[in-house]
Formats: structure tokens, sequence, C-alpha cells
């Protein structure tokens, strides 16, 4: 919880950041076409909302999700945050292509629904490439704003659905399309810069990272 309420400290103090640097913002805008951009970014883990999400990613992608009636799921789960890498290309001043590629992982602990006594771990890699178009609409010398799209192909390998211990030994991967959006992206720095983003669907609602222009 503690990593939350920073990460999402962080991303509420950077988005104020165009208001509060209101000279900048009202200053020149900055014309970075023909830059190119590489960042690295970890988002919130979907946390509680992960095994829904997976459970709706899973069953479009053909997995049978639906555990043994004799087993439910226990409180003790592992989440981690959402990584991701990306680079992007400015090819207008408010324009940018590129490309992300993103991973999560979580895992639930099954129980006997009979004692609640440990049955196996049920978990889920999911893996995505995507290829990203970004709109910026606030262009300054050190705060850039935007919003953006996209869309790939996701990789979810998991033991959901095992109805058994010696199933859940194994694994199913399979491949699925998958679509981003961000709602909106701030960039404060020059070439050296800071990336926080908020309602962002492949690294979590909030995502904080750092980046280079060159």
């Amino acid at each position: 919880m503690n990593f939350t309420r920073r990460l999402i400290l962080a991303a509420v103090l950077m988005l104020l950041i165009p208001s509060v640097s209101a000279q900048d913002s009202k200053g020149k805008k900055v014309d970075y076409t023909g830059t190119q951009e590489v960042d690295i970014s970890v988002g919130l883990p979907y946390g509680p909302l992960f095994r829904s999400a997976s459970i709706v990613g899973d069953a479009f992608a053909g997995f049978n999700f639906i555990s043994p009636s004799d087993i439910v799921t226990g409180e003790n789960k592992t989440v981690l945050p959402t990584f991701r890498a990306e680079y992007g290309y400015n090819v207008l001043s408010w324009l940018s292509l590129g490309a992300g590629v993103n991973y999560s992982y979580g895992s639930y602990r099954m129980l006997y629904k009979e004692d609640n006594s440990h049955a196996w771990d049920e978990w889920t890699h999911l893996a995505t490439a995507t290829f990203n178009v970004k709109f910026y609409w606030l262009n300054r010398k050190w705060v850039r704003m935007y919003s953006g799209v996209g869309v790939g192909l996701g990789i979810v390998s998991t033991n959901a659905g095992a109805e058994n211990a010696e199933e859940a030994a194994g694994r199913s991967t399979k491949l699925l399309p998958t679509f981003d959006l961000r709602l909106i992206g701030l960039t404060v720095g020059q070439r050296l810069y800071g990336r926080f983003e908020v309602g962002t669907l492949n690294t979590g609602l909030v995502s904080a990272g750092i980046g280079y222009r060159f």
C-alpha cells in the first residue's frame, strides 16, 4: 500500500506542475519534431482488479478459468507492479509514433473449501507489445502533456482453471489482441525527463518513470 500511495501522490503532484509552473506554460511553444524518446516506467498493480482483468483476458483467449467446485480463492495474493519500456518518434510537433512492451504478474492462493488448506497457487503472466500513437496538446520547454492510444498483441501464460494440483503444475499460453488508452500523460524535463500518466490501461491507472529525449 505504501508503494501505491507514493505513486498516486507523485502523479497528482506532477499533474499540478503545469499550473504551478505558470511562467513556463505561458512561454513559447517548443517544436520537438524529429526527436526520439526512450523511457521506462512502473505502474500501479491492479491489485484485486488484476484477477478480474485476467479472467476477462483469459476467457477472451479461450482459457477455461472456472475453478473446481471444491476450491476457493484465498486472501493471500502476489501482484507485481506493471513494468513498461517504450520508444517514440516525434513525427510532428503534436504527434508521436512508437512502440512499447509491458509485463505484469499476479498469483492467488487456492484453498480447499472443506478445510481451507492450501491446494495450489493460481498465477497469470501477461506480456503485451503495442504500437502507440500519442497526441501532444501542450508543448513547452519543460512541460509536455498528451493523450494516446495503442494496439497490439498480448501473451497470456497461466495455470488458471486447473482441476487439481497436478494440472496446476502445468501452464497454458495463448496470444490475444490488446489495446491501450492514456487519458492524460505528462513529461517534465528536456533531454532527461520524468513521465507520469493517469488513466492508462496497460500499465495500471497511474504510472511513473524516467526517459531520455534525443
